[in-house]
């Protein structure tokens, strides 16, 4: 692939040939004769065009799971959050051991596979949230149950230069992987003091519909603020800020 030097801006296409503005520059490239209709006629590529649509896929996904916690995980994400989700969905998809090669999707993929997956990868919430938290699903009750019990702050947190509270924030969410059914619960804390004292026990119950058999993903996030004249103002450190799925069902 070329790469365009000089005073030239050029973006767009002339003759054969495309310029497209990359984080390293403009670059060139020869238009390919290789067209859709050519690919899907020549059984070569039936291959390439199964990992295509299943990348595509993968790609749907992340922005279907992104918009699903986005409200939930506030500051906790990175800049790079899009290409990672993709990265963890495609595995998803390629440990679907029931449809055929290009025909592979999230459904029928291990969703377990999510648990552990952090929203900042700057920060991440094992080490970030040092207190104990138990997640519990009532398929039948349409129930999901967050426990954290009491914990003294000072002692489960890193030090956060400059916060004097957090929130800790608990959601829930079904992955039935389609863009127009979406359902998502939440709930926060009170902005809890950063001090020596223990905090109350936290149990939250967080309802999805009754007798649900597709997938059941919870998060935890935590967020940091400083109270300056009575007002909360958020910390929006990359490095403290954590959000991360804690489990799939």
């Amino acid at each position: 692939m070329a790469k365009l030097k000089g005073m030239l801006q050029i973006l767009g296409t002339i003759g054969d040939l495309t310029f497209r503005q990359t984080k390293y520059g403009i670059v060139v490239q020869r238009k390919s004769s290789l067209t859709k209709a050519k690919m899907r006629a020549n059984p070569k590529c039936k291959k390439s065009l199964g990992a295509s649509n299943e990348f595509t896929l993968a790609c749907k996904g992340a922005k279907i799971l992104r918009d699903l916690f986005i409200k939930a995980i506030g500051v906790c994400y990175d800049n790079e959050l899009q290409s990672r989700l993709v990265t963890a969905l495609r595995q998803v998809i390629n440990s679907d051991k029931v449809s055929t090669q290009g025909e592979k999707n999230l459904l029928m993929g291990d969703n377990r596979l999510l648990r552990g997956f952090d929203w900042n990868r700057h920060s991440n919430l094992g080490r970030v949230f040092g207190a104990n938290y138990r997640v519990s699903v009532n398929r039948q009750d349409g129930e999901v149950k967050f426990c954290i019990p009491s914990f003294i702050p000072l002692n489960s947190f890193p030090a956060n230069p400059g916060a004097t509270h957090f929130k800790i924030h608990c959601s829930t969410a079904e992955l039935n992987w389609r863009e127009d059914v979406t359902f998502t619960a939440m709930q926060s804390t009170d902005y809890l003091p950063l001090n020596d004292k223990p905090t109350l026990p936290i149990d939250f119950v967080l309802l999805v519909n009754e007798n649900n058999l597709i997938p059941i993903a919870s998060c935890m996030a935590i967020t940091w603020y400083k109270e300056v004249n009575g007002k909360m103002h958020i910390k929006s450190t990359k490095k403290y800020n954590a959000a991360g799925i804690v489990d799939v069902s």
